[in-house]
């Protein structure tokens, strides 16, 4: 029986030990967003000095926890006074302890905690002094109080060689609950933010070297909030693994200026959730199945965030139902001499007046993205596919597959350089059986097309704003729609443009087949040809300039007699060429509000 007692008693004061390294190590590990677990740790009672029989002084560097390695520099440890008013002495300060109903308290202590590496073989302050320990510190020792308060504290956090922080004004109280649990409250600063936090430790699991202890904790101030329901690990080193865990950001920019990252003021990464389970260990969380909200989008599926670059950095695979990408493009502004309104993707990038993407630079990213749908302002593509690689600046769209309005498929490469002066713009994509109708839309506002076919686009542009990067496009555009397509106008139409009482642009020339190239030289758009066989035998072509800036034209429009088609008879052949006239040529010059047509029947 006295055996059985002596192995209990020994066990207890085991948890009674593991109850007091968790104590210890939760008021760094809340404060520092680090999940540090204390495994086999030793006090040491270098260099304390007595002041009185109720309070210690630290004079020297003093090691309480080796690894990770925690060294108190200075500070005062007391208990209140007996209720007389005068200092206990040695022997009521023992059965105080004894009684585990002792009231710490620790103020203005200066700690350092060192995550850097495995405890070191030297102790600060060289060989131990010779003294007993003292109860107080024995009391701390074998978390033999009923509560630890620590008041007025500076806490410096070192981690690699990039890696130093401070907290100040450290304002912790520590609880034992029935030598099961303890419970860690209070606030610290970090970078001028005050920092709240309540935490609940377990006693630990495990045998040595695999210490596992559990931890409920709230950690949260105006910029952050994070709620984790989890363990302390330290099987494969320092992590804390949540199964289950919230974090909330309402605005992403100003956490990344708190801790220090380069992020610029923008629209966009605001309002950030996540929820799941995740890994933290060191300067890195990951969510291996979770779910995110951020700008009204949301995801589900694997992140991980790290903090340790230049820059923070995110990587994962998301699941998005839908995708709204307004929070992250330049908004327009409409300029007053653009006759009629701008519409389409020209028109709005003429009145985007700054078109440099801060976010680019604001953080590293390596994802892939898929969403059902993909909105833009007026814009809706649907079935979305994409990988993402963001680098000092530098990104890579690549989309695999994107559906457009009338179910064409679109794939190729988007390139942003946004570490330039001048922002770098690079596109290039095919899109298979697109509606051209759909697309003129798109592009322009207006219908100038119709047909089905093929499209290619290889664009490349810089600048600052909308129209300086309108100015400086160049590249090249090519259509074919092999079943045939339509141009607005009939050719009589057209010839009445520009007079007062024209009719106008009326009617659609149907062209079979049809084919459309054109290239880019500084905004400038000259059309190699627009070209097909009309309805009335004709040869029909377009070629000309289109300035997409001042949107002036200078456009040539032909129709010449085509061969009769072979598939009739030689009456039907007749009737065709004596239909067919001439050949005609249109040349309209100006702006479409105030347009110049000339004629010519030769």
């Amino acid at each position: 029986m006295r055996v059985a007692s002596r192995f209990g008693l020994l066990q207890f004061r085991r948890v009674r030990s593991a109850l007091k390294s968790a104590a210890l190590l939760a008021t760094v590990a809340m404060v520092t967003f680090s999940p540090l677990l204390l495994d086999d740790f030793v006090l040491q009672t270098a260099y304390l000095l007595r002041s009185s029989a109720d309070a210690v002084t630290i004079r020297q560097p003093t090691v309480l926890i080796e690894q990770p390695r925690l060294v108190a520099l200075s500070g005062t440890l007391s208990v209140p006074p007996a209720l007389s008013g005068n200092a206990r002495t040695g022997e009521a300060l023992a059965a105080l302890v004894k009684g585990g109903s002792a009231r710490l308290a620790l103020k203005a202590p200066a700690l350092e905690l060192d995550l850097s590496g495995p405890a070191r073989e030297d102790v600060y302050g060289g060989d131990l002094v010779a003294g007993l320990l003292s109860p107080l510190m024995a009391a701390l020792e074998d978390t033999a109080f009923e509560s630890l308060i620590i008041r007025d504290g500076i806490l410096t956090v070192r981690g690699d060689a990039s890696f130093e922080e401070t907290l100040t004004e450290v304002n912790v109280e520590v609880g034992v609950k029935r030598k099961s649990a303890v419970r860690i409250k209070g606030s610290a600063k970090l970078r001028g933010e005050t920092i709240g936090f309540d935490a609940t430790f377990g006693a630990r699991i495990g045998r040595r070297g695999t210490t596992r202890t559990p931890v409920k904790a709230v950690v949260q101030n105006g910029l952050i909030s994070v709620t984790l329901d989890g363990r302390i690990d330290t099987t494969s080193g320092l992590q804390l693994l949540a199964s289950s865990a919230e974090i909330v950001i309402p605005n992403l920019r100003s956490v990344a200026r708190w801790l220090g990252a380069p992020s610029p003021q923008g629209a966009g990464l605001r309002d950030f959730a996540a929820r799941g389970a995740f890994d933290w260990a060191g300067r890195r969380i990951a969510f291996p199945n979770g779910t995110f909200r951020m700008d009204g989008n949301e995801a589900r599926g694997t992140l991980a965030l790290a903090f340790g670059g230049p820059r923070p950095s995110i990587a994962g695979t998301l699941a998005l139902s839908s995708a709204d990408l307004s929070p992250y493009l330049a908004r327009a502004e409409p300029e007053p001499d653009l006759l009629p309104p701008p519409t389409g993707l020209i028109g709005r990038l003429k009145g985007v007046r700054e078109l440099g993407l801060p976010f680019l630079t604001a953080l590293d990213a390596d994802l892939r993205l898929s969403a059902e749908t993909v909105s833009a302002g007026a814009s809706t593509l649907e079935g979305a596919a994409a990988s993402m690689a963001l680098r000092d600046g530098r990104l890579l769209l690549n989309i695999a597959d994107v559906v457009l309005p009338g179910g064409a498929h679109a794939g190729g490469e988007i390139v942003v350089d946004g570490s330039a002066a001048v922002p770098q713009f690079g596109l290039n994509s095919r899109i298979e059986s697109v509606d051209l109708t759909v697309l003129s839309k798109i592009v322009s506002g207006v219908e100038l097309a119709r047909g089905t076919g093929t499209a290619r686009f290889d664009f490349t542009s810089s600048g600052l704003s909308g129209m300086d990067a309108l100015s400086r496009l160049n590249g090249s555009v090519d259509a074919d729609l092999p079943d045939g397509g339509g141009v607005p106008c009939t050719l009589r139409s057209a010839a009445t443009l520009s007079l007062p009482n024209g009719e106008g642009c009326r009617g659609w020339t149907t062209l079979a087949p049809m084919t459309a190239k054109a290239s880019l030289v500084n905004g400038v758009a000259t059309l190699d040809h627009i070209e097909g066989i009309a309805s009335t035998g004709h040869r029909m072509r377009l070629d000309g300039t289109v300035d997409l800036v001042t949107r002036v034209v200078d456009l040539t429009l032909s129709a010449t007699p085509a061969e009769p088609r072979t598939d009739v008879s030689d009456l039907d052949a007749a009737l065709v060429r004596a239909m067919v006239r001439s050949s005609e040529h249109l040349r309209l010059r100006g702006r479409p509000d105030a347009l110049t047509v000339e004629g010519a029947q030769p």
